[in-house]
């Protein structure tokens, strides 16, 4: 895979080009690298244009000193749009994505055609629970929270049958850059774009999982309804990631929305 060098940060990213008129870009979860999105590429790639890139600290992106805001994440996305000339994009926000969605929406609007928000909201979270989640990391690492995550990250059905790929996500998660993961948590836990959902002028698709721990539906529903020109899918056999649980039915309702 080719390298790009952003703010002195080296950022790994995949940029698949089939000289389509339309670009996808799909934006990793907090603690995953850009192959989550693997099974997902055959539907689009008759299509669409394909990038994906591992956020500062995840994957094999690197983590540089100093603090990283959601906005930082979003303008890294722009700097590489524009080393692989692409002027406007649709974006799938999955997670920590979808703030940095918002983020795009606000900072670089006219390079956004449509929005995806999967399992996310303008908001996630509450500080005191990202306070104790970052400590707890800091001392103990990120395997001391692993069980929890994969909790949230995925349906009781799909850890029961899917034993040996929940262990090599669990993997995916703990191999993460502790600064980076760390980084990310500090970043969502002061992300806040209420103001952005309530003037955005995008269309945009919410997509909630059903067993879904971190952002709950519920809670998808509703940070779709606060957000300006969107509609809500819930989809009722995913946890928190679609993308590995149910990518063909992901897949079709991302392709059905943005036509």
């Amino acid at each position: 895979m080719p390298f790009a060098e952003i703010q002195n940060n080296s950022v790994h990213y995949s940029w698949l080009d089939y000289d389509r008129e339309e670009t996808v870009v799909f934006i990793n979860s907090l603690g995953t690298n850009f192959t989550i999105w693997n099974q997902m590429l055959p539907f689009f790639t008759n299509t669409y244009n394909i990038l994906l890139h591992d956020k500062r600290g995840h994957g094999f992106s690197s983590y540089p000193n100093g603090e990283t805001c959601i906005d930082d994440y979003a303008d890294d996305i722009i700097t590489l749009m524009d080393h692989c000339g692409i002027k406007k994009a649709h974006v799938v926000g999955l997670s920590i994505g979808g703030l940095i969605a918002y983020s795009l929406a606000e900072r670089h609007p006219k390079r956004i055609k449509k929005l995806i928000f999967s399992n996310t909201g303008f908001k996630i979270g509450t500080s005191l629970g990202w306070e104790e989640r970052i400590l707890d990391v800091e001392e103990n690492g990120l395997q001391s929270i692993s069980d929890m995550v994969m909790q949230r990250w995925f349906s009781a059905d799909f850890r029961a049958s899917q034993a040996s790929q929940v262990i090599g996500y669990m993997t995916l998660l703990t191999q993460t850059t502790k600064p980076g993961y760390l980084s990310a948590c500090k970043a969502i836990a002061k992300a806040d774009y209420a103001i952005t959902a309530k003037n955005m002028g995008f269309e945009a698709l919410f997509i909630g999982g059903k067993h879904d721990l971190s952002t709950p539906p519920e809670f998808v529903k509703k940070m779709s309804e606060q957000t300006k020109g969107s509609k809500y899918i819930e989809m009722p056999d995913v946890g928190h990631l679609p993308c590995l649980e149910n990518p063909l039915a992901y897949a079709e309702h991302i392709i059905n929305f943005i036509g």
